[in-house]
């Protein structure tokens, strides 16, 4: 009976000896270290972009592997030389894994349990060569293109995937399942802005933890003006239609008006001074024009549209001429040795309006040498060629009132259509502008008469223009200082400038000059009746035909050439004349025309229609 007894114990032993050698853990469970790949916060090893499979042997722990264990890898728990991964240099995810301290007698610790993540690998999306226009729906590339999700194109359909849109506004974008962006028209946006949105791709496989491997990107946007960068495509020369004698600019527009703005007109490239109105813009008249688009979002303008030349035709006979102001030579230096001066273009009164000669006369207390009277000059702009009236006085008080230079601009006939243009009315300059009409009365101006370029600088009383603030200095080549006078509708005889500066020494110049020149020709019916009373006399350089002169009806005397001229009497002009008689022709020289004296005065011939009395 003992020996039975001792045998079962001593068996017993044994199995209690071998279950030990396996079963009992020896040491506590691995703690592993931190590292690039690894987040020992959630116990989450991410796959790096660039690799499909997790290498575990980099993994270390803390304390290391006590004497005679080793650290192994496990797919469940508890460890076990079945469930032990032999390759650890190459796990794919997503997967949980397991952790633990073996034995060289094959015991194993309890457990670290471990989510390798598959690689998520996101890059952030600069959308600002895409401007979003304000108040515009537009749809962005999609900001998937360079991300992916275990080594695939990313995909919201993916049941492993979850899409995070942090910070995002739907209000203001909607990310579509394909990354494409959505924006509405109406949003927050702020225009001039780049916001910047951001996303999560986050792993959601069943064997991830809830929000333990995601990764992060950008999207930066950028915010326009609805106006947009684009100028209006325009047609670049636009005419009237007779009778009309105006145009619509808009017609000259052949694009489509972007929403939330308009489209606007100005007279320049840059936007500055007034703009149109809606009555000029449907009533322009000849000039060049820039059209934009405007939104009142964040007061923005596109570019400025390529010139429309707007051109008036003449529906009446009649047309708007400019005067012909050429800059004339003021010094005797080259290359202008030889050429007429201004002063000699006005006294032999060679400025007109087509055939409408202008006059122009000064009356003033200031001494002769602080006056320029009579220059033609483009110094206030350049290339806009005008009269140029100053003074040199004194830089501190200038001239006053009772000081003033009085110019008058009288014509031949009266002129229609008048319009000219003043510049340079800035520090202390004050200019009285009296326009008198066909009876010789003064026309009172209204604003219909005038623009004043930029309002802010300027201001009117009566007919009186001065600058708004007193410090305003109008820089050369600009238009800040510049009135534009119009007399549409209306029969100007002379304008009389009183000019006064009470400031400094200045001047300013009348430029663009025009009006309305009308050519009648005699179109009566021919004399068909024989010929009664024919040319008794002639002279010819030529085979002399039968019947010449006398073919010739109603002359006193016929010359004939082919190549010769008659040459009537020149003189340099008119004025050196000391004892005209009624009937005298003349070509004067400096006025260029064939002249006559009436009995009165010297006038240049030009055509007319007159009926024989």
């Amino acid at each position: 009976m003992k020996k039975i007894l001792t045998a079962i114990f001593f068996s017993l032993l044994g199995a209690f000896t071998a279950i030990a050698q396996t079963c009992t853990p020896s040491v506590s469970a691995p703690v592993i270290n931190a590292s690039a790949n690894y987040s020992s916060v959630n116990s989450a090893f991410s796959i790096p972009c660039g690799s499909a499979t997790a290498n575990l042997s980099t993994l270390t722990t803390s304390p290391a592997a006590p004497a005679g264990t080793n650290l192994t890898w496990h797919t469940g728990t508890p460890a076990t030389d079945a469930n032990r991964i032999l390759t650890t240099t190459a796990v794919a995810g997503t997967v949980k894994v397991y952790a633990a301290f073996r034995s060289s007698t094959g015991c194993y610790s309890s457990t670290k349990e471990i989510t390798v993540y598959v690689p998520i690998c996101v890059q952030d999306d600069d959308l600002t060569a895409f401007p979003i226009l304000k108040g515009q729906p537009i749809t962005l590339p999609s900001i998937f293109t360079n991300d992916s999700f275990n080594g695939s194109a990313f995909t919201l359909a993916n049941p492993n995937v979850r899409f995070v849109g942090d910070l995002w506004t739907p209000a203001n974008a909607t990310v579509n399942d394909d990354g494409t962006i959505t924006v509405p028209a109406y949003n927050t946006f702020v225009v001039g802005t780049t916001p910047v949105y951001y996303y999560k791709i986050c792993d959601q496989d069943p064997d991830a933890t809830y929000d333990s491997s995601c990764k992060t990107g950008s999207v930066t946007f950028k915010i326009v003006c609805a106006s947009g960068t684009t100028a209006p495509p325009v047609n670049s020369n636009l005419s009237n239609t007779c009778p009309a004698t105006t145009v619509n600019l808009n017609n000259a527009h052949t694009g489509t008006v972007p929403n939330t703005t308009e489209l606007i007109w100005y007279t320049n490239n840059s936007h500055s001074g007034p703009q149109l109105t809606a009555t000029q813009v449907a009533a322009a008249g000849a000039g060049t024009y820039y059209a934009y688009y405007f939104s009142a979002e964040g007061g923005c303008f596109s570019p400025a549209s390529n010139p429309v030349v707007v051109s008036i035709g003449n529906c009446s006979g009649c047309s708007v001429v400019t005067a012909n102001l050429q800059p004339y030579n003021n010094t005797s230096v080259a290359p202008y040795t030889g050429t007429p001066t201004s002063q000699s273009v006005f006294a032999n009164n060679q400025i007109k309006i087509g055939s409408n000669r202008l006059y122009l006369t000064h009356t003033t207390t200031l001494d002769p040498a602080l006056f320029s009277p009579n220059r033609i000059s483009d110094v206030h702009y350049t290339g806009e060629t005008g009269i140029h009236i100053g003074h040199s006085k004194n830089v501190v008080t200038g001239i006053s009132y009772a000081e003033r230079i009085v110019s008058t601009l009288q014509f031949d006939a009266p002129m229609k259509k008048l319009s000219f243009t003043l510049s340079d009315v800035d520090l202390g300059d004050n200019i009285i502008v009296n326009a008198y009409d066909a009876s010789n009365n003064l026309i009172n101006i209204s604003p219909s008469n005038y623009t004043i370029y930029n309002p802010a600088n300027i201001s009117r009383n009566g007919n009186r223009f001065y600058p708004t603030n007193v410090g305003f200095e109008s820089l050369s080549n600009t238009r800040e200082g510049t009135v534009v006078f119009n007399f549409n509708g209306l029969s100007v005889s002379k304008i009389v400038f009183e000019f006064y500066d009470t400031e400094y020494t200045g001047s300013y110049t009348i430029s663009k000059i025009s009006g309305e020149e009308c050519v009648s020709y005699c179109t009566k019916p021919a004399n068909l009746q024989t010929v009664s009373n024919p040319t008794k006399i002639g002279i010819t350089v030529q085979q002399r035909k039968a019947g010449w002169p006398e073919s010739i009806p109603n002359g006193f005397i016929a010359m004939e050439s082919k190549e010769k001229g008659f040459v009537i009497t020149r003189v340099q002009n008119s004025t050196l004349i000391a004892d005209p008689k009624p009937g005298m022709l003349i070509y004067d020289k400096d006025a260029q025309c064939v002249k006559l004296y009436n009995g009165t005065i010297w006038k240049c011939l030009s055509r007319s229609c007159n009926d024989t009395l």
